[in-house]
């Protein structure tokens, strides 16, 4: 007689998996004994648990289960599956580590045998071969398990990081072994840190070698200003930091140039716009009643100022403010008109248009139905466009097109018009966030986004893009100046990226922010490229000039 038995038991029952075979063997000694695990219920608590932040219960049971032979397969699969090496766990900003803490608990052998069926399954999926440029979604979750299993000294940080220098030195694993080591040095720096000074060396050379590959400059980058590799000075110094609003900075506005008034235009949440001489000396404060400017631009050569305003209370609605500069007292402003929009509940962004009597601009405004781009000449409406589904977060006109107005948006997409014919209007998407910000420089179309990417596209053929660069985090503000050199402001600070070839500022180089502010909401270089404004939660207006072979351009 043969006998095959498939038993289910609930966690708190394991403890009798060994009395229960014991009894179905006196049955008959050829009795086959299956354990069977309720995955599918083992995955919803642990999905739960993720959902809830509430780990303890799950934990526990995760424990008992593979500390059990009979349980430990199908749970370390399940565990594996859902928490330590999902992307939906990833993504919810959850930690891996209250799963990570399931390890140590485990008896000696359930323990060992964990963790090596864990770094099999890491390793594994990490070596698989992949171009370069590949997507680094999926390789996260696999890294940081591994980073926090360092942390939690589970690893041999030597056995690991001789690993990481073999992905490294393979081009079919390089992207995922930048990809460890960047996740090594953000989870686990002390310990990366005090490992050997053989495995450092070894390190530090894989590094440079990966150095060579464009796709990896924010990673050699980020790696080697952590562990004091890096023998370049900051792209960027602080030449000048002047204090003047209470709030933080919201945005700038430059105009400079031949036969052009030099000035920049500050503005804050607190109501006030102040305007600066170029080498940073305030020469006037305008204070606004009722609104704050969201938004301003300079046109007519520098003399004439354009505010969008939005209303400090709930019954105040957003308004365009124009100033002139005063005939009467020079650099001082005007106010010499406005308008509001119809049914407009928020104006996002302004941008003036190439006009020589300085009155043409284009507004990006919420509505109750729509988020429209607004084409104005003074007060009066002339065009309106409604492609956008989401609000317009960025607007630029480049400098050397007359009829051109590039757009950005909530909705993920870039949209750039010609204004001689409304229904010509090209789509790119580059970005799957926010774009937040547009610039240019000669054919060079510049987007960035909370996406954390940088794309630089051709605007002669707009659908591809020449270079992309992936930022630390989410980008607030983009400024190229003649050089192509894009100054890149992220929530940690301001970056230089050097496009062009020949010079000798670092191909991407983090600045030196000083202590007076660590966000810039926006950045602007000036029209000789030699000084770079910046403004944000430091309230300040701050100067940079960039540097060259570690000595300062002067300005």
């Amino acid at each position: 007689m043969k006998i095959t038995v498939n038993i289910e038991l609930a966690h708190s029952e394991l403890n009798r998996a060994p009395q229960i075979q014991a009894a179905l063997a006196e049955l008959s000694p050829s009795a086959v004994v299956r354990f069977k695990t309720d995955t599918t219920a083992l995955s919803d608590r642990i999905k739960k648990a993720i959902q809830t932040k509430q780990y303890d219960a799950v934990v526990n049971e995760l424990v008992e289960r593979l500390s059990y032979p009979v349980t430990f397969d199908a749970s370390l699969e399940v565990m594996c599956t859902v928490a330590l090496f999902s992307k939906g766990r990833a993504d919810s900003g959850e930690s891996v580590a209250p799963f990570i803490d399931v390890v140590p608990r485990l008896p000696e052998e359930a323990q060992s045998r964990a963790k090596e069926a864990i770094v099999q399954r890491a390793v594994a999926f990490l070596s698989k071969p992949r171009r370069l440029d590949c997507s680094r979604i999926s390789l996260l979750v696999y890294a940081e398990a591994i980073a926090v299993m360092v942390k939690k000294e589970l690893l041999s940080i030597r056995n690991v990081i001789g690993t990481v220098v073999q992905m490294i030195e393979s081009e079919t694993s390089r992207t995922a072994g930048m990809t460890c080591l960047g996740k090594l040095v953000e989870i686990a720096y002390e310990a990366t840190r005090n490992c050997d000074p053989v495995s450092l060396s070894a390190l530090r050379a894989a590094v440079r070698y990966a150095q060579s590959n464009d796709i990896f400059l924010y990673d050699v980058e980020y790696i080697m200003e952590a562990f004091g590799w890096s023998s370049c000075k900051p792209a960027l110094s602080l030449r000048r930091s002047t204090s003047h609003h209470e709030n933080p900075i919201l945005t700038l506005a430059y105009c400079g140039g031949a036969n052009c008034r030099e000035v920049v235009v500050t503005s804050s949440s607190d109501g006030t716009i102040g305007t600066w001489d170029g080498v940073g000396v305030l020469l006037q404060n305008v204070l606004l009643s009722r609104h704050y400017a969201s938004c301003v631009d300079l046109t007519n050569r520098g003399h004439t100022l354009i505010v969008g305003a939005v209303g400090r209370y709930s019954n105040t609605p957003p308004a365009v403010i124009f100033y002139n500069e005063d005939g009467n007292r020079k650099a001082q402003w005007q106010e010499c008109g406005g308008t509001e929009p119809d049914d407009a509940s928020f104006l996002s962004c302004l941008k003036c248009l190439k006009d020589p009597s300085g009155s043409r601009y284009c507004v990006g405004v919420r509505t109750s139905s729509a988020n429209p781009l607004l084409l104005y000449d003074g007060s009066r409406v002339t065009q309106r466009y409604f492609d956008h589904s989401d609000i317009i977060t960025a607007i630029h006109v480049p400098s050397d097109r007359d009829n051109v107005v590039v757009t950005g948006s909530r909705d993920c997409s870039t949209l750039l018009y010609d204004l001689r014919d409304p229904r010509n209007v090209s789509s790119m998407a580059h970005h799957n966030n926010t774009v937040s910000c547009i610039t240019s420089c000669d054919n060079y179309l510049f987007t960035a986004g909370l996406d954390k990417r940088l794309v630089v596209a051709d605007l002669r053929m707009l659908r591809g893009s020449t270079a992309n660069r992936d930022m630390d985090s989410a980008v607030l503000s983009v400024s190229v100046n003649s050089s192509l050199q894009c100054a890149v402001s992220t929530l940690t600070g301001v970056y230089v990226i050097n496009f062009a070839n020949g010079t000798n500022v670092p191909t991407s180089s983090h600045a030196d922010c000083g202590g007076s502010s660590l966000r810039f909401n926006t950045v602007c270089w000036n029209n000789a490229g030699n000084i770079l404004y910046g403004g944000g939660e430091g309230r300040t207006l701050d100067l940079f000039a960039p540097t060259y072979d570690g000595n300062v351009f002067e300005a």
